[in-house]
């Protein structure tokens, strides 16, 4: 979502388009997804232990959504497992870490990031292409287990911090019309092998 309303640093809405209509498409790292690939599991450990959770509680939110019961219906399987809304399987997301301390407790949702910037984690904000992301998969998680807010862990340069998203379905509404123009443009294409401009 980040992507199609412009707010995404990394990705631009024709990168996208090309990513997933190209079939000869091949998905290149950049740096700096490699180090928050290899700091992730550390930044949401040190999350979980400052929310009072033990480090072992946490899962990858994909195994997850394999063992719940309640969220199995929901599971879209391409090249990761991510979770839909229900009969929207196109409205998918995969949040990095859950904890959830017994079968009574409420579900934490974590997503983790990593910068070597402090643009835009100022006061207690984080970037707005995180925002963005945070809203969407409440949007989704919603479905299936109260979800208000997200928990950002993150490390900012060398600093540990834990932010709070709070959901926002306002935007989600106000949003609404550029995610119709978005997936007309993937359905166009797969019906003609063009996209429109």
């Amino acid at each position: 979502l980040p992507i199609l309303l412009g707010e995404s640093p990394f990705k631009t809405l024709p990168e996208l388009l090309w990513e997933k209509t190209d079939p000869n498409y091949v998905k290149r790292n950049h740096h700096y997804q490699d180090r928050g690939h290899r700091l992730e599991q550390n930044v949401a450990e040190w999350a979980a232990e400052e929310l009072g959770y033990t480090p072992g509680m946490l899962q990858r939110a994909d195994a997850y959504f394999l063992t719940d019961p309640r969220l199995k219906e929901g599971i879209v399987c391409d090249d990761t497992v991510r979770h839909a809304k229900p009969n929207m399987a196109w409205a998918a997301c995969t949040p990095d870490r859950i904890i959830q301390a017994n079968s009574s407790s409420p579900v934490q949702v974590f997503e983790v990031k990593t910068s070597s910037s402090r643009h835009g984690w100022r006061g207690q904000s984080v970037p707005r292409y995180i925002w963005i992301q945070c809203q969407w998969q409440m949007f989704v998680l919603r479905s299936w287990f109260p979800c208000d807010h997200i928990n950002v862990a993150a490390l900012v340069c060398s600093d540990y911090t834990l932010r709070k998203v709070e959901y926002d379905h306002q935007f989600i509404i106000d949003s609404w019309a550029k995610i119709g123009e978005y997936r007309k443009a993937i359905h166009g294409y797969l019906s003609t092998g063009t996209v429109a401009p």
